[in-house]
């Protein structure tokens, strides 16, 4: 073999090499992190009733919160995920395949979807809501007695309203959230008719079970007293509940400043994708060329098994090791994070993942070299013998 082919295959053996190094990530990315059914299929593995008991949001702030919250959400982790899956899926195709893309609707039609939000309510205790409604609706006494023992039975009335007026201001609320510029950030809930409804049943029970110092009074008179002293009229006074959404919800637009940041991150992503994959489809035909070029310039099988069984089988080892190095070290780093056991074992498997088809792609290699490499000083020893 004269002194430039012998350049020009090493040369193409060096390339060869080169593409084999970025062929081992570039595959990895391909059947993990692009690929749509082996993000979903993580995604729907994760643990999120567990992830759920540490990281839901802080509902505490307001006198109006529901109680029961976590609960309430636990109870509906199959739809959450599902809503979750929804969400990514739509984004992850965006990324891959591109076309139209609104990441502020794909949330909104999935995980604050009217009716899943009107089943997570329905699971929660409106009760202590209810008791700070009864402060706003009924006086503190009733002629100097004490109101707090009859209020209690007006409790599930109020709860049922409660709930009720909280449902239909759920859209509202989401406009809250994922609007930049809602407009409001007070609701203002009448009380007008269920201000009859408490002060009927609370007459009934204190007419019913009086204090012990008017166990004597007639009930017509003690009747006369209750109306005087919670006057029927007071009902048609404009009694209005106001709660403040930035108390209960944080401040206005939070979710859409954080979907519009998201929303820009994906759009500057995805021409990189792009480009990857266009990348990929020349790496891979690169590599093929690679093979044939030097096949072409040795002509004989020994020397075209050595020069391409060399590169194969170096890529294959660096590739190893940089697979196995780059997991043991992303495990490390995981388990210093201080991210929750669910997290962190989460994270550990995706890490695992991403490693296995490197690993895999390098023990390829691997044999494919050893391979050639074994079979050029078999073939030059047929060729002597022949």
């Amino acid at each position: 073999m004269s002194a430039l082919k012998v350049i020009a295959s090493l040369f193409l053996g060096l390339l060869l090499f080169i593409c084999l190094l970025v062929m081992g990530p570039a595959v990895a990315l391909k059947a993990t992190v692009l690929n749509t059914g082996f993000v979903n299929s993580r995604l729907s593995s994760l643990d999120v009733a567990e992830m759920l008991r540490g990281e839901l949001p802080d509902l505490e702030s307001s006198q109006y919160s529901p109680g029961s919250v976590q609960a309430a959400f636990l109870a509906h982790t199959e739809e959450l995920q599902q809503a979750a899956v929804q969400v990514v899926t739509a984004t992850h195709r965006y990324l891959v395949n591109g076309g139209a893309f609104d990441l502020t609707k794909t949330v909104r039609d999935s995980l604050f979807k009217p009716e899943l939000g009107i089943s997570i309510l329905a699971d929660m205790d409106f009760g202590p809501a209810a008791r700070e409604a009864l402060k706003e609706i009924a006086p503190a006494d009733i002629g100097g007695y004490d109101s707090a023992p009859y209020l209690e039975v007006a409790v599930p009335a109020v709860e049922s309203w409660f709930k009720g007026e909280i449902e239909e201001l759920l859209i509202p609320a989401y406009d809250y959230l994922l609007s930049t510029s809602p407009g409001f950030t007070t609701v203002e809930i009448p009380l007008g008719d269920i201000a009859r409804e408490v002060r009927l049943a609370v007459k009934e029970a204190f007419l019913s079970s009086p204090p012990s110092e008017l166990s004597g009074v007639p009930p017509l008179m003690l009747e006369s007293d209750f109306d005087e002293w919670w006057p029927a009229e007071n009902e048609d006074d404009p009694m209005v509940l106001v709660i403040d959404l930035n108390e209960a919800l944080g401040a206005p637009g939070g979710v859409a400043k954080t979907l519009g940041e998201m929303d820009k991150a994906l759009r500057e992503a995805r021409p990189w994708v792009e480009r990857y994959q266009i990348g990929f489809i020349a790496l891979m035909a690169l590599t093929v060329l690679l093979i044939l070029a030097i096949v072409a310039i040795n002509r004989r099988v020994v020397s075209s098994c050595l020069s391409v069984g060399l590169p194969f089988t170096l890529a294959g080892l660096i590739s190893l090791g940089v697979g196995l190095l780059g997991q043991h070290f992303g495990q490390r780093m995981l388990t210093s994070s201080g991210a929750t056991s669910v997290l962190e074992s989460f994270f550990l498997r995706l890490l695992g993942d991403f490693f296995r088809p490197l690993l895999i792609f390098a023990i390829i290699c691997i044999v494919i070299g050893l391979a050639l490499l074994i079979a050029g000083p078999i073939f030059r020893r047929r060729e002597r013998i022949s």
